[in-house]
C-alpha cells in the first residue's frame, strides 16, 4: 500500500508539474513549444500516455507539428513485470496448465500492458500473453490523470475543431477493451476463421481451454517481426533482398496485401485488424503475413459514404488525379459535423440548395491554391489530413468541432502508413493498395446515414455557426449570406 500511495504521488506531480509548465508556456506566448513538452514527458511516463498523444497527433491541430516523430518505437523497449508465472499459470487453469511446458519464466517480449512467454503445448510451440498484474492497480489511476490534462489541453485550444476531452473518453474505451482478455480471446478466434484460407493473412489459433481472464494461449507466430526488419534497414539493408534471403517471399506482395486488407475488411466486415504496430506484424514464407494481438478492433466509421469518397480521394492522388475541389468537399463531409449536417438537413427540408457547404467548399480550395508548394510537400509524403488542419482549416478557421469518427482506424491506417514509409517503399506500395481497395469495394453497398436534422434544430445550429462565422472568417460569412441564407 505505501508503495501504490508513494507511485501515485510521484505520478501526479509529475503531471501536475507538466500542466503548470504547459500554462507558463502559455502565458509567455510560447504555446508552439507545449507539443513537444508533452512529447517528452509523455515518453517517460509511457504506456497508455503514449497512446493518448498517438491520437492527439493524429486529431488534434496543435499536435500536428509532432507528426515527424517516431511516436511508436517507445513500445520495443518497454520493461517486465516481474511475474511468478508457474503460480500464474496454476492459480489460472488449475490441472491444465499441466499441459504448457514453460522454455523460460523469463518474458521474451512485452507491451504497455501484458508480456509474453513462450511454452510448448504437445507438439506446438505456444506464446502466453499474461495480463500486468501492476495494470490493474495503475490503469484507472492513468486514465483519470489523462482526463485531467485533456481538459487542461482543451483550455489551451479554446476554438479548436477537436475536443481533448472526447478523445480521452475514446482512448479511456479502447484502452479497457484492450485489456480484457476475454474479449481479445473472441475476437482472435474471429479473425482466424476470417482468414483461416486467405493467402495472404495468417491468424494463429487460439487455445481457448488455456485462455483467462489474465491470460491468452496462442500459436507462436515465427518470420521476421517487422520491428527487425526496420532495424535492419536503418543499418543500410535492402528491405527487399532480406525479406527474400530470410523467407522466400516478396516483401512488396506482403505490404501491398497486408495494406489492402485492413482497408478491405472495414468495407466487408465492418471492422478490421486494429493494431498494426510493426511488433506485430510478421513477415512469413509464401507470402504470408502474420498478425498477432488482438486487443484492439477498428470499426468502420459512421460515415461509410463519406470515408469511401476520401479513399477515392487517396487513390486520385496516387495517379496523379488529385482535385482540390473533391478533396475539399469530401473532407468537410466527413468531419464537418453538425454543420453540415444542419446545411443538409435544411437543404433537404426546403428542397432548395442555400449553398452552405459549396461556400466552405470555395473558400476551401482558394486556401489550397494559395498554398500550392506546401500542398506538394504534403501529399509527397501522404499526409492528406495535415491538408485540412494546418491549411483549408488551420486555427479552425472553419469553427468546426469534429465527429470522432473512426479514430481507431485512423491510428491503424497511420501506422500501416508508417511502416512503408520507413521501408522506403511507400509511393508504389499505396499506389497498389488503394487500387485493390476501390476494386474490392465495388460490390459493397454502403448506404448514406440518416443524419437529417429537425429544422428548428438545424436552424439553430447554422445561427449559432454563422455568429461564429462572421467574427473569425468574415470571407466565408460574405459567401453564405451571398447565397440566400439571410432568413437565417
Amino acid at each position: 500500500m505505501k508503495r501504490q500511495i508513494f507511485w501515485r504521488t510521484k505520478r501526479f506531480l509529475l503531471v501536475s508539474k507538466l500542466c503548470v509548465t504547459c500554462a507558463v508556456l502559455a502565458l509567455q506566448g510560447r504555446r508552439a513549444e507545449i507539443p513537444t513538452l508533452f512529447y517528452m514527458e509523455f515518453r517517460k511516463l509511457g504506456g497508455v500516455y503514449i497512446k493518448f498523444l498517438q491520437l492527439l497527433v493524429l486529431q488534434s491541430e496543435i499536435f500536428q507539428s509532432l507528426q515527424e516523430y517516431d511516436l511508436y518505437e517507445v513500445y520495443d523497449h518497454v520493461t517486465y513485470d516481474p511475474i511468478n508465472i508457474h503460480a500464474l499459470l496454476k492459480s489460472e487453469l488449475g490441472n491444465s496448465a499441466y499441459q504448457l511446458q514453460l522454455q523460460s519464466t523469463e518474458p521474451f517480449a512485452a507491451g504497455s500492458f501484458g508480456q509474453v512467454y513462450l511454452a510448448r503445448h504437445n507438439d506446438t510451440d505456444v506464446i502466453i500473453k499474461v495480463l500486468r498484474p501492476s495494470i490493474a492497480r495503475t490503469l484507472p489511476f492513468d486514465l483519470r490523470m489523462l482526463g485531467w490534462i485533456s481538459r487542461i489541453i482543451d483550455v489551451f485550444s479554446i476554438g479548436g475543431a477537436v475536443s481533448t476531452s472526447r478523445l480521452h473518453k475514446e482512448l479511456a474505451k479502447a484502452t479497457r477493451a484492450e485489456t480484457n482478455y476475454i474479449l481479445e480471446a473472441e475476437y482472435a478466434v474471429t479473425l482466424h476463421e476470417r482468414y483461416k484460407d486467405h493467402k495472404n493473412i495468417y491468424i494463429p489459433y487460439t487455445f481457448r481451454n488455456l485462455s483467462t481472464k489474465h491470460l491468452i494461449c496462442q500459436e507462436y507466430v515465427g518470420g521476421v517481426a517487422a520491428t527487425d526488419l526496420l532495424r535492419v534497414t536503418k543499418q543500410g539493408t535492402d528491405p527487399q533482398g532480406y525479406i527474400y534471403q530470410v523467407t522466400g517471399s516478396d516483401l512488396h506482395a506482403q505490404l501491398v496485401a497486408f495494406g489492402a486488407e485492413i482497408l478491405t475488411s472495414i468495407f466487408r466486415n465492418g471492422t478490421t485488424y486494429g493494431d498494426p504496430h510493426p511488433g506485430n506484424v510478421k513477415f512469413l514464407p509464401g507470402n504470408k503475413v502474420g498478425l498477432i494481438d488482438y486487443g484492439l478492433q477498428a470499426p468502420a466509421p459512421r460515415n461509410m459514404t463519406g470515408f469511401y469518397a476520401l479513399i477515392k480521394q487517396y487513390y486520385n492522388i496516387y495517379h496523379d488525379q488529385f482535385d482540390m475541389r473533391s478533396y475539399s468537399q469530401a473532407i468537410l463531409e466527413m468531419y464537418g459535423g453538425d454543420i453540415i449536417k444542419a446545411a443538409k438537413s435544411l437543404d433537404e427540408y426546403f428542397s432548395a440548395d442555400l449553398r452552405i457547404v459549396d461556400g466552405m467548399i470555395a473558400v476551401a480550395e482558394q486556401k489550397l491554391y494559395e498554398q500550392s508548394n506546401r500542398i506538394q510537400y504534403l501529399l509527397d509524403n501522404n499526409k492528406m489530413m495535415a491538408l485540412f488542419g494546418s491549411i483549408i482549416n488551420k486555427n479552425n478557421q472553419f469553427c468546426l468541432q469534429y465527429e470522432l469518427d473512426g479514430p481507431e482506424l485512423m491510428r491503424a491506417a497511420n501506422l500501416c502508413i508508417a511502416l512503408v514509409s520507413e521501408l522506403g517503399m511507400k509511393k508504389e506500395v499505396l499506389k497498389e493498395i488503394y487500387e485493390i481497395v476501390m476494386d474490392n469495394v465495388q460490390s459493397v453497398n454502403m448506404n448514406a446515414p440518416d443524419n437529417l436534422l429537425h429544422p428548428e434544430t438545424a436552424f439553430e445550429i447554422l445561427a449559432s455557426w454563422l455568429d461564429q462565422i462572421s467574427y473569425k472568417n468574415p470571407q466565408l460569412h460574405r459567401r453564405i449570406m451571398q447565397g440566400g441564407l439571410s432568413y437565417v
